[in-house]
């Protein structure tokens, strides 16, 4: 029996909900069990030495751990959750050592340091994520500004979702033990793996069809393209429609909801720029990517004002550009958007 070749993992939670941890465990197809204890590729073993929700051990024992495996220099460090800097990093710790206060701040910056590299699991730790939506009074950052601001260069392979799909993380991390860290052509301009976020969910929706038809849902639950009831398909890059979610089974659009784009920065830290993304869905409709903000056609974005409906009331949020809101629209956007405002009338009558 050959020597198995070990790569220690660490594991942080800073400011989230575990809920990207629910999902990994959620796992089918390398289930935890599988991914902790036995070998995903053969000869070679993850040895998750610190994870807060599933560890056994607790207090400073189990900080010792995390810390000892600065001693390895080898080692893959995974943070989950946005890091909360403001106050010196008051407002979030991992535990004590020697009696003191370990900052989520000065944990993630200490073990990044030495890491082989960083795996930013979930949109908090890849953008900022919920913690770090506005006012963010405990000073929430993305794993890679927070990096940056401490002046510690190592790769961060971002792994965005809110949550994540297990596979996302689990093929990264096979990538990782067959053939090392991704190449720079194998990741995106946000250091997503391309080979999951390579293309967008308006691609190979189910529903594109109807999109490219002009059927529009008026309200969920109804047939339809859900573009105008606020479906990020057409901005955000996830193979979710191919891959699906708990074993196979569905996914959002599958289950009538629209796509939130929670795989992008803009989700829910800015407001999606749909001039500047226009173009996209009309390259798309001609059966291209192109993305540029110079090909603003209305009569496929109708995106004056952006309607979200809910069951008692309709919300109303101004698109701006570049911070600014435009202060005149040409007539034909605005006869463009007739269609958005009627549908939007009817979801304020829900």
């Amino acid at each position: 029996m050959g020597r198995v070749q070990e790569y220690p993992v660490v594991w942080l939670q800073c400011a989230g909900c575990s809920g990207c941890s629910v999902s990994l465990l959620n796992s089918a197809a390398i289930t935890a069990r599988q991914f902790v204890l036995d070998e995903i590729v053969p000869g070679k073993h993850v040895n998750l030495r610190f994870h807060p929700t599933i560890m056994a051990a607790s207090g400073e024992a189990a900080i010792e751990v995390a810390l000892g495996a600065k001693e390895d220099k080898g080692y893959l460090l995974v943070v989950e959750g946005a890091v909360p800097t403001a106050a010196g990093g008051a407002f979030g710790g991992v535990g004590e050592t020697g009696g003191r206060h370990l900052a989520m701040t000065d944990a993630v910056a200490d073990l990044a340091a030495d890491a082989l590299a960083v795996v930013a699991f979930g949109s908090c730790a890849a953008f900022g994520g919920i913690p770090a939506t506005s006012p963010n009074p405990t000073g929430c950052a993305s794993v890679r500004e927070h990096l940056a601001a401490r002046g510690v260069r190592k790769p961060v392979v971002a792994i965005p979702g809110c949550p994540p799909h297990p596979d996302w993380f689990m093929g990264t991390v096979v990538r990782v033990l067959l053939g090392g860290l991704p190449a720079a052509g194998e990741l995106d301009a946000l250091g997503r793996p391309l080979a999951y976020y390579g293309k967008l969910v308006h691609e190979t929706c189910p529903r594109r069809a109807d999109f490219e038809a002009g059927r529009f849902a008026s309200r969920l639950g109804e047939d339809g393209c859900l573009y105008e009831l606020g479906c990020k398909g057409p901005m955000a890059n996830a193979d979710c429609p191919t891959r699906q979610w708990n074993g196979g089974t569905s996914w959002c659009v599958g289950a009538n909801s629209p796509c939130h784009g929670c795989v992008e920065p803009e989700f829910l830290c800015g407001e999606f720029n749909y001039v500047a993304r226009a173009g996209q869905a009309r390259g798309m409709r001609a059966g291209g990517t192109a993305m540029s903000p110079h090909n603003f056609d209305p009569d496929v974005v109708c995106s004056l004002r952006r309607y979200t409906p809910c069951s008692t009331r309709c919300f109303r949020i101004p698109l701006f550009v570049n911070g600014t809101k435009p202060a005149l629209w040409p007539p034909s956007a605005r006869r463009a958007c007739a269609p958005w405002r009627r549908a939007a009338r009817r979801t304020a009558r829900c």
